[in-house]
C-alpha cells in the first residue's frame, strides 16, 4: 500500500521535534520499513520550515519531495527532494543498538523488540531560481539541522515508525555550479546529512486463523472433510 500524499497525511501523524529529556513511548505503528522511516521523517521534518531573512522576506520550501518525482513536473524553486546518498559514508547496520536493545510490552501481549541500529546516508537536494534564494536556502538548512542546544544534530520522533526517536547529523552543505544548470537557470545545493535510528520489529502478532470444511455428500449421507 502506497503512502498518502504527504499534503493529505494528518498533522497529528508529522514527524515532530524531540525535547531534551523526552523519553521514547513506542507504539504498534509501522507503516514503512527502518530505511524509509529516516528519509520520510527528515523530509517532513524540512517541508513546513520557515527562515525570516534580515530584510523581512521569508525563506521556505516550495516542494520537498521524499523521492524523485514520477512523471516530470515543471520546477518550483525553491525545490528539490530527500533521498538516501548510494555513495556517502557512514551507513550500515549494527548488530548493538545505541542506547541497547531490549523490548517494550503491550497490555495485547505484543511487544516491540529493537535489533539492531541503522545508519543512512542522505542527501537534501535542492534546486534554487538563484544565487541570492540558494544563500536562504543553505540559511534555513543550517538552522534546521541544528535546533538544539542541548546536542549536535536534530533529534526526531518518528510517529510511522513504531514511535522511535531518529538522530540526523549534518556533514555538508555545499553548492553545485556547471555550465548545464546556469544553461537551464538554476543553481543547486547539496546537504550531506547521516540518520541514524534503532531497528525493530513487532512481537506476539498473530494471523487470523480461518478455518475452512468441505461438505461432499455421499450415498449413505453427509462427510466433513476437514
Amino acid at each position: 500500500m502506497n503512502d498518502p500524499p504527504d499534503a493529505v497525511r494528518p498533522l497529528t501523524e508529522q514527524t515532530s521535534l524531540v525535547a531534551d529529556g523526552q523519553q521514547q513511548a513506542l507504539t504498534k505503528r509501522r507503516e514503512t520499513d527502518a530505511h524509509t522511516a529516516l528519509v520520510r521523517g527528515l523530509a517532513e521534518y524540512l517541508r513546513p520550515l520557515q527562515y525570516d531573512w534580515f530584510d523581512g522576506s521569508v525563506a521556505a520550501f516550495v516542494e520537498l519531495h521524499e523521492d524523485w518525482p514520477a512523471n516530470e513536473q515543471r520546477a518550483a524553486f525553491p525545490g528539490g527532494v530527500v533521498r538516501e546518498d548510494p555513495g556517502g559514508a557512514g551507513g550500515g547496520y549494527a548488530s548493538a543498538p545505541i542506547g541497547g536493545g531490549g523490548s517494550f510490552d503491550f497490555e495485547d501481549g505484543t511487544g516491540v523488540q529493537v535489533t539492531s541500529q541503522l545508519s543512512l546516508p542522505i542527501v537534501v537536494e535542492m534546486w534554487c531560481a538563484n544565487k541570492e534564494e540558494r544563500i536562504r536556502t543553505a540559511a534555513l538548512l543550517e538552522d534546521a539541522l541544528y535546533p538544539h542546544t542541548w546536542m549536535a544534530g536534530v533529534r526526531l520522533l518518528l510517529p510511522h515508525y513504531f514511535g522511535l526517536h531518529a538522530t540526523y547529523l549534518a556533514r555538508t552543505i555545499s553548492y553545485v555550479d556547471t555550465p548545464e544548470d546556469a544553461q537551464r537557470g538554476y543553481f543547486r545545493l547539496l546537504a550531506s546529512v547521516v540518520g541514524d535510528v534503532p531497528v525493530a520489529r513487532l512481537l506476539g502478532a498473530r494471523p487470523r486463523l480461518i478455518v475452512r470444511h468441505e461438505l461432499r455428500t455421499t450415498g449413505t449421507g453427509a462427510e466433513v472433510i476437514g
